[in-house]
């Protein structure tokens, strides 16, 4: 029987992982889920996954399930927000974005919205 050393266990593991060609799987890693995030006062935060619409707090287990679907072609997520959204709702998210096992999470500021123009009288 052959005994290894403790000291050459990080190494073993190290060559081992390169020597292993990594499995496919069937989750895009090449781009994250998008997520728009918005806020509307006084206390309303909604946020949008693949074109449905959700109201947190009062959605959360209907947005963990969308995200756990979601999950199983996704690797991260990437949240868009405008800039004035308050704590509370960007940590609500945050908390229902973890709830589907999202380890990578990724924020993005969106634009702001343009202007309206308004026509000479």
């Amino acid at each position: 029987m052959m005994s290894w050393s403790t000291a050459t266990l990080p190494a073993t593991l190290v060559l081992a992982g390169m020597a292993l060609p990594a499995a496919p799987s069937g989750k895009k890693v090449e781009a994250s889920l998008p997520i728009t995030m918005a806020y509307a006062p006084p206390d309303i935060c909604t946020i949008k996954i693949s074109d449905q619409l959700f109201t947190l707090p009062k959605d959360d287990a209907a947005a963990t399930t969308a995200l756990q679907e979601a999950r199983r072609t996704w690797t991260s997520v990437s949240i868009g927000s405008e800039a004035d959204i308050p704590y509370r709702c960007t940590a609500r998210v945050i908390y229902v974005v973890n709830q589907a096992d999202f380890q990578q999470i990724d924020f993005v500021a969106l634009p702001p919205p343009k202007p309206k123009t308004l026509k000479p009288r």
